[in-house]
């Protein structure tokens, strides 16, 4: 099985059945015959600045895209003595594109909004920054939090990370609450045990924060889900095929997009395409079958922007369409 980077796949031709069109604002990368840009109803709003990169490179142009009130916000590719960057870009009706001065590292490359305000974690270190909230027309620019590590917002809540614990704060409050985990620490993509290792113990879904806590003897992973509506732990053992888990090589992998806290369901790529499994790792649905995914020459790039295994719905990007798929 193939390792989902950034929830990246490459989707050949999917049935227009149960697919049904996302209206919202959304990034589409370059391909034959397509801009790079940011798109609303496969219609390009903006389109993004040609940059050359090397042949076969799999490097966003924008990486992100987010509507405050009546001005669009993304997220723009650079380099910065070879480490690639992102420069946060803002366009406010029929003005020009403005370059505002926060930077953005790869290590935390989201961008979000309560609807009033932008959020971002602006960099002051390799792997830390300040989180921002940034109003609407880009004047009122308040620090929320220093040396951030993570951050997403998820449930109507701004959630992040520093010095490995988690906190959660609802808008427009900058008063933080700390998330009860117990003596469980969150280690970053960014954060690096062993140089060039990356050690990751957990994942963000839409639903909840998945914590790999440890191997079994019989080769299933045991995870602690932190649900973002309930703010409770419950502990799941489950057969995952794409978790690797090494902790004396400080080397966490998964390629699980969602768990469902009240069944021990997961969402992963499976022998037969992405699939929802039971926790014993039967396959229950196959939700794009590998005839879907696996045709790498197909010119259009498909990325999820949302998986939400309670709903029951994927949100992701065919071509220049944004697309909802329900299974």
């Amino acid at each position: 099985m193939k390792f989902i980077l950034s929830f990246l796949l490459v989707f050949t031709i999917i049935s227009s059945a149960s697919l049904v069109d996302a209206s919202e604002y959304y990034k589409v990368e370059p391909s034959k015959g397509i801009k790079a840009g940011v798109y609303k109803d496969g219609k390009l709003i903006i389109a993004a600045v040609n940059r050359k990169v090397h042949p076969g490179e799999d490097q966003d142009v924008i990486l992100d895209v987010k509507k405050v009130k009546n001005t669009i916000f993304f997220t723009e590719y650079k380099t910065s003595n070879g480490s690639p960057m992102y420069i946060l870009k803002m366009k406010n009706g029929k003005d020009k594109v403005k370059i505002l001065e926060d930077v953005i590292v790869n290590y935390m490359p989201k961008i979000a909004t309560d609807g009033k305000y932008l959020y971002y974690v602006s960099t002051t270190k390799l792997r830390y920054g300040d989180l921002i909230r940034l109003s609407s027309d880009g004047k009122q620019r308040t620090v929320l939090e220093k040396d951030v590590e993570d951050f997403w917002y998820a449930n109507n809540q701004l959630f992040y990370v520093k010095k490995h614990l988690g906190y959660s704060l609802t808008p427009p409050s900058a008063k933080k609450t700390q998330i009860s985990l117990g003596n469980r620490k969150l280690y970053p993509s960014s954060y690096s045990k062993v140089e060039y290792r990356t050690y990751n113990n957990y994942r963000i879904s839409n639903n909840g924060i998945m914590y790999i806590v440890r191997k079994t003897k019989k080769d299933n992973y045991v995870f602690d889900f932190y649900s973002f509506k309930t703010k409770k732990i419950t502990q799941h053992v489950i057969k995952s095929y794409s978790t690797l888990y090494n902790k004396e090589m400080s080397n966490i992998l998964s390629e699980i997009l969602d768990l469902d806290p009240s069944t021990s369901e997961f969402i992963e790529s499976g022998t037969s395409g992405l699939e929802l499994f039971s926790s014993g790792g039967r396959t229950i649905k196959t939700i794009l079958t590998q005839k879907e995914t696996g045709n790498t020459d197909f010119p259009y790039l498909v990325r999820f922007l949302r998986v939400d295994i309670v709903k029951r719905e994927i949100v992701f990007v065919k071509g220049t369409r944004l697309v909802t798929k329900k299974f």
